[in-house]
C-alpha cells in the first residue's frame, strides 16, 4: 500500500474527536447516576434498619444478620449463613458506631472528576 492509499479523510479527526468525547461523557454521566442511586439505596436501607430497631427493639444479632444481606443480586438461596445453616454468626468486633444524625444531601459528583463534556 501506499502513503496516498492510508491517508485518513478530511474530518476523520475530528469526527473520531467528537464521537470519542461523547462517548467519555455518557461514562461520566451513568456513572454519576449509578453512584447517586447507591447512594440513596444504602441510606434508605440504613433508615429502614434504624427505624425498625428503635420500634422494635432490634438488637445486634439482627443487625449482624442482616449485616450479610446479599446486595449484589447474584442468584442463590439464602442471603445470610444463619437462615442457612440455622447457627448464628459470630458477634463482629470493632467500635460501636452511632447512626449518622442527618441524612447528606445530594451526592456530590467531585470524586468523578470534571465532566469531560463541559
Amino acid at each position: 500500500m501506499t502513503a496516498s492509499e492510508l491517508a485518513l479523510p478530511d474530518g476523520y479527526r475530528e469526527l473520531r474527536e467528537d464521537l470519542e468525547r461523547s462517548v467519555a461523557a455518557a461514562r461520566w454521566r451513568t456513572q454519576r447516576i449509578v453512584n447517586t442511586e447507591l447512594v440513596t439505596l444504602y441510606w434508605q436501607l440504613g433508615d429502614s434498619i434504624l427505624r425498625r430497631q428503635q420500634a422494635e427493639g432490634w438488637g445486634t444479632r439482627v443487625i449482624d444478620r442482616l449485616a450479610t444481606l446479599n446486595l449484589h443480586g447474584t442468584a442463590g438461596g439464602s442471603s445470610t449463613p444463619a437462615d442457612s445453616d440455622g447457627r448464628e454468626r459470630p458477634k463482629r468486633r470493632g467500635p460501636k458506631r452511632e447512626p449518622a444524625a442527618q441524612r447528606p444531601g445530594p451526592a456530590a459528583a467531585g470524586h468523578l472528576g470534571p465532566d469531560p463534556s463541559a
